[in-house]
C-alpha cells in the first residue's frame, strides 16, 4: 500500500550517522533494479544515489510523466529501531513543513517489505554537484542561494524541526525553467532532523551529522539548537564563495578565507561564532546577506582557496 502524504537526491556523502552501512555504496538495495515496481504505483527508472541506510531512485507514477525520488530503506535495516525511527521521523517532519524552498513529501510507500519516502525529483542537481563542475560561484549568486536557503530553515525552526545537516549536497536546484537559481533552492534530506519540542526554540542530543559542518558544541557535547543550522549554513556559504570551508582554528574558533569581502566576512564571523548564543538567527542572518548581495556585481566571483596542508591547525592556505 501506499501512504499518502517530492525528493532528496541522497549524497552519500561522509554523514556521521549511527547507523554502519551493511553493503557498499555501490550494490543496488535487494531486488530493486530499473524497471522494477514500487508498490503499487510507481516504477524505477534509475538509481540516483545511496548511503548507509538506503538508496535513492528516480521513479515514475503510473499514469503521469512525472519524475519523483523515492527514498527507499534497505530491507535488512527494516527491523532496525534506530534506523525506523529515523526514518519514520523524516516522513513526520516533512508532513511538517510545506514551504517553496523545502523538498516536499508526496508518498510514502510500505509494501511487501518495501519501506520508501517519495518526494518531487529536482532536476537541477545539488549546490555540491555545481560547486564541482564551476568552482567558486558569483558572489551575489552565493549570497542569494543562501538567503533562500535560510529562509528554509528559519521556516523549520518556527515549526519546531532542526534540520542539522546543511551542507551543499543536501541544497538541491528544481531545475525550473523560468526561475532564477535562487528561486530553484530547495533543502532536502531531514533524515536526522530534530524536533525542538517548542518552535524556534530547544535543544537535543546527538552526535550525527556531518564532520566540517557540525558546530563546535555539537560535535564536541552532541548538543543542538537552530544555532546549529546557522552555522553549518555559514561554512556552506563560505564553500560557495571560495571552494572550500572556513579552517579550524585554535580554540574553537575558525579562521574564513581573507579574500572574502570583509563585510561578508563579518557576518561568517558571526555565524561562526563559538558560542552559539552570539550567532544571529536565521532570519537575521538572511537580512544581513540579502541587503550584502545588491553590492556585487553579478560577474564578481572570488579565486579558488586551496588548502595545502591536510588538517592541521592554524595551517595557512594558498589562493589561486
Amino acid at each position: 500500500m501506499t501512504v499518502p502524504a517530492g525528493s532528496p537526491q541522497y549524497s552519500g556523502s561522509e554523514r556521521r550517522d549511527a547507523h554502519p552501512a551493511p553493503q557498499a555504496a555501490g550494490q543496488p538495495v535487494g531486488g530493486l533494479a530499473a524497471g522494477a515496481p514500487l508498490g503499487s504505483s510507481y516504477r524505477l527508472v534509475r538509481r540516483v544515489g545511496s548511503g548507509a541506510v538506503g538508496e535513492v531512485w528516480a521513479a515514475t507514477m503510473s499514469g503521469s510523466w512525472a519524475l519523483y525520488a523515492a527514498k527507499v530503506l534497505r530491507p535488512e535495516l527494516a527491523e532496525n529501531p534506530v534506523v525506523l525511527e529515523s526514518f519514520v521521523r523524516e516522513r513526520s517532519v516533512l508532513l511538517a513543513l510545506s514551504h517553496p524552498h523545502i523538498v516536499p513529501l508526496t508518498d510514502m510507500v510500505v509494501e511487501g517489505g518495501v519501506l520508501a519516502l517519495v518526494t518531487e525529483f529536482q532536476h537541477g542537481g545539488s549546490l555540491r554537484q555545481k560547486l564541482d563542475s564551476e568552482g567558486p560561484l558569483p558572489v551575489r549568486l552565493a549570497l542569494s542561494l543562501m538567503v533562500q536557503v535560510l529562509n528554509a530553515v528559519e521556516f523549520a525552526h518556527r515549526q519546531g524541526v532542526m534540520h542539522l545537516d546543511i551542507k551543499p549536497e543536501n541544497v538541491l536546484l528544481s531545475g525550473v525553467l523560468g526561475e532564477s537559481l535562487d528561486q530553484q533552492v530547495r533543502v532536502a534530506d531531514f533524515g536526522i532532523a530534530s524536533f525542538t519540542g517548542s518552535a524556534g526554540s530547544g535543544s537535543s542530543r546527538s552526535f550525527s551529522g556531518t564532520p566540517g559542518y557540525m558546530a563546535p558544541e555539537r560535535s564536541a557535547h552532541g548538543v543542538a539548537t537552530p544555532a546549529v543550522d546557522v552555522y553549518a549554513c555559514a561554512v556552506t556559504l563560505h564553500e560557495l564563495l571560495v571552494a572550500a570551508r572556513p579552517l579550524p582554528a585554535r580554540g574553537g574558533a575558525v579562521q574564513v578565507s581573507p579574500q572574502i569581502p570583509a563585510e561578508v566576512a563579518e557576518v561568517l564571523q558571526g555565524m561562526l561564532a563559538e558560542n552559539p548564543v552570539q550567532r544571529p538567527g536565521a532570519a537575521e542572518a538572511a537580512a544581513k546577506l540579502r541587503l550584502l548581495a545588491e553590492g556585487f556585481a553579478a560577474d564578481t566571483v572570488l579565486p579558488r582557496w586551496v588548502e595545502v596542508s591536510s588538517g592541521a591547525v592554524g595551517y595557512t592556505p594558498t589562493v589561486v
